[in-house]
């Protein structure tokens, strides 16, 4: 495999009350039904130089685009008809917490940028978007990575289909982090992100949701430049989308190096093979969808006629592309990857600064992060994967308060047994009770069930089914049925676990350990 360079986008929601420039509320309406129906359209003009941006000229959506939303959920600030609020300060406290966690320098006078976003996303036009630090570093397998920026913007609109989209994400906070294109393996990204997303994992503020976490990446290879690929889901897909562009960026070099272009005309100076026919298929229907491609007979000799497909070739060695992943890690041609002059100040809102009192205020309340969590587990004597399992599930917090009067291993038989496997979550004071009384994973579940988390009625019960009056009515119990069963063939392992079964229906609380522990001394 030829060399790559790979780096990555993360782009995490932040999960805050409202929305980073109004007071609209920071989540979706995919449940309601939309009642506001507007329609835009893009005109694209020269800028303050009297010059067009190429590459924004050909992503321009011609068509009117269409919003949609419900009218009551959403306001002005959304639809750009009125200029925005000023910044929600928990969501931006939240984004330069993670912006020192990172050990990034952070910018101390802050200024909200538009960045212009035209494939219709946004009924604006751009996107808000501030950069808030730099120059940080993730530690990860005894490596460093460099974290070169961490954005803070909000979120764009929710594609519904190819020409309408939703408002309600529009405007959620939507935190981006950048590395260094010093990945060079599909397994070395899906490490890097996942350190990303466990470094913030306990950051009061991140959104935990489905969706909540897209990653892009941008990635080079030898004698091909840097292409992004957008709209990563999950790792699995991201290592699918590694794969299969270095696959598409071999097949293009070998592509170019069989062809001669005269004007308008490509000319394939050998036959392609059966991979290369496909993405000669391909690149006519991204980029000349106007002509059939099957009408063409792929053979050495043969002569195509498309200026826009020659126009794209012209400048693929030198320009990336931008493109959109699929499910199984294949994409499609959205543009060229845009310059870097599509940003401008926000004329409405003022300059952010960062005091050092603010900064020492967010630095003494950074949580751990997710290895340090595990640490402060196996450092009790318990192991790594059980650790692991309780910060992945979220039980950290639950743990490190029931651990100060439980030890470990009975804290972790609970959290892991009853907690993680039932699918429940008591409260504090009901787990607390759950770990005092002598119960099993089954006699938990069983008071969770009729009680919830009322301990006064779980300590009632409890305490009446493990008296000292219920004892001896079990003893008895236990005497009647051993000399009832004498006289039948038994296998004593068999009927312990009978006699288990028919005490526990009668008696659902009974002191397991001390029932087995009778059993024992009369089988």
């Amino acid at each position: 495999m030829s060399k790559m360079k790979i780096g990555l986008e993360i782009h995490q929601q932040l999960e805050h009350t409202t929305k980073l420039f109004c007071l609209c509320a920071a989540r979706l309406h995919s449940e309601d039904t939309p009642d506001l129906l507007i329609r835009r359209r893009f005109n694209l003009i020269s800028g303050a130089y009297d010059q067009v941006d190429q590459t924004l000229f050909s992503q321009v959506v011609e068509r009117p685009i269409e919003y949609r939303a419900v009218e009551q959920k959403i306001c002005l600030i959304e639809r750009d008809e009125q200029p925005p609020l000023r910044i929600n300060p928990d969501a931006w406290r939240t984004a330069l917490m993670i912006g020192m966690m990172f050990d990034c320098a952070i910018v101390r006078s802050q200024r909200i940028m538009r960045k212009i976003i035209v494939d219709g996303s946004l009924p604006s036009g751009f996107q808000r978007t501030i950069l808030l630090g730099f120059g940080g570093t993730l530690k990860r397998a005894g490596k460093d990575y460099q974290i070169e920026r961490i954005f803070l913007e909000e979120d764009s609109g929710r594609r519904l289909n190819e020409q309408s989209y939703a408002l309600d994400r529009v405007g959620i906070p939507l935190l981006e982090i950048v590395t260094a294109p010093t990945i060079r393996s599909p397994e070395e990204a899906i490490e890097v992100a996942q350190a990303i997303t466990e470094t913030i994992f306990f950051v009061p503020g991140v959104a935990r949701h489905l969706g909540a976490v897209r990653q892009d990446l941008n990635l080079s290879t030898d004698q091909f430049p840097r292409c992004e690929l957008k709209g990563i889901g999950s790792l699995t897909v991201l290592r699918k989308a590694i794969e299969r562009e270095v696959e598409r960026q071999h097949q293009m070099i070998s592509l170019l190096e069989q062809i001669e272009i005269r004007g308008d005309q490509i000319r394939l100076l050998r036959s392609p093979d059966p991979a290369e026919k496909r993405l000669l298929h391909q690149l006519l229907l991204e980029h000349d969808p106007e002509q059939d491609p099957f009408l063409f007979e792929l053979v050495e000799g043969a002569e195509l006629s498309s200026s826009k497909l020659v126009a794209y070739l012209e400048t693929v060695r030198t320009q990336g592309d931008t493109r959109q992943v699929q499910a199984d890690g294949s994409s499609v041609y959205l543009r060229k990857i845009s310059s870097r002059t599509r940003m401008y100040p926000e004329t409405d809102l003022t300059v952010l600064d960062v005091s050092e009192p603010l900064l020492d205020q967010i630095r003494s309340s950074c949580p751990l992060t997710f290895e340090q969590a595990i640490r402060s587990i196996t450092d009790q004597g318990v192991g790594t994967e059980t650790a692991r399992s309780i910060v992945i599930h979220g039980l950290f917090e639950l743990y490190e308060r029931l651990v100060a009067s439980h030890s470990p291993l009975r804290v972790t038989n609970f959290l892991l047994n009853f907690v993680q496997q039932q699918r429940v979550r008591p409260s504090i004071e009901t787990s607390e009770l759950f770990l005092t009384l002598r119960l099993s994973v089954r006699q938990m579940q069983q008071a969770y069930d009729r009680f919830g988390s009322n301990p006064m009625k779980i300590i009632e019960i409890v305490e009446m089914d493990q008296s000292n009056e219920r004892w001896v009515e079990i003893e008895q119990l236990l005497d009647l049925m051993l000399r009832a069963s004498t006289k039948a063939p038994h296998n004593p392992t068999v009927q312990k676990g009978q006699l288990l079964r028919l005490v526990i229906e009668r008696v659902p609380f009974v002191d397991i350990e001390r029932l087995v522990e009778a059993l024992d001394r009369r089988l």
